[in-house]
Order: C-alpha cells, then sequence, then structure tokens
C-alpha cells in the first residue's frame, strides 16, 4: 500500500469517523496521535476515540498499538 493510498483510507476513515460522532475536546495528546472526548450522534453515548496521525508502518510499532486496543477493549 503507498503512503498516497494511506493518507487518502486515512482521511475517508476519519470522514466516517464524524460522520458519527460528535467531537467534543482534546483529551490528550502522545506519540502516535491524539485521544478525544466524542458523543454519539445517533445514541448520546460518551466515548474517548484515539485519532492516530503519527504511525509508522512497522512490525514493532503494530504490535504495541494491538495490544494497546486489546486492554482497552478489556476495561
Amino acid at each position: 500500500m503507498s503512503m498516497s493510498t494511506l493518507k487518502t483510507t486515512e482521511k475517508s476513515i476519519w470522514a466516517e469517523v464524524v460522520k458519527t460522532y460528535k467531537i467534543l475536546y482534546l483529551i490528550g495528546e502522545g506519540g502516535y496521535g491524539t485521544v478525544k472526548k466524542a458523543k454519539n450522534i445517533a445514541s448520546g453515548n460518551l466515548v474517548a476515540i484515539k485519532h492516530m496521525t503519527n504511525f509508522s508502518h512497522n512490525k514493532y510499532h503494530t504490535l504495541k498499538v494491538l495490544r494497546e486496543i486489546l486492554i482497552m477493549k478489556s476495561l
């Protein structure tokens, strides 16, 4: 996958997120991106969305992110 394809995919995914959630404010920033508090437009449920903007596509970083996702899902 080329970098231009990745950027296009990233933009289209974020476009879907903002159709579903109203971004309320920035919670924090980290090495890979930002965490934002958002509200589901349909249900009103509050969520935290991690928007990864500075993500390297190598095996080590991918494993770190997958581990983080698994930890968040278990909470």
